[in-house]
């Protein structure tokens, strides 16, 4: 299965499919990358990954 990624950007938040290299989206807040991340992955029946600040992972949210 498929995954995106909610990964830091510079100073903003980036939405990437796994394998990429360009991005989708970048969003100012973490809060809206998660959130247009959600629509891509529901779309795509992907799983999400949401990255920290550091790039450790904070959390992966698995598509049913």
């Amino acid at each position: 299965m498929s995954k995106i990624y909610v990964t830091p950007h510079i100073n903003d938040w980036a939405v990437k499919q796994e394998g990429m290299k360009a991005m989708i989206s970048v969003h100012h807040t973490k809060e809206e990358a998660i959130k247009a991340a959600k629509k891509i992955a529901l779309s795509r029946e992907a799983d999400i990954v949401i990255l920290q600040k550091d790039g450790v992972i904070e959390k992966l949210i698995e598509h049913n």
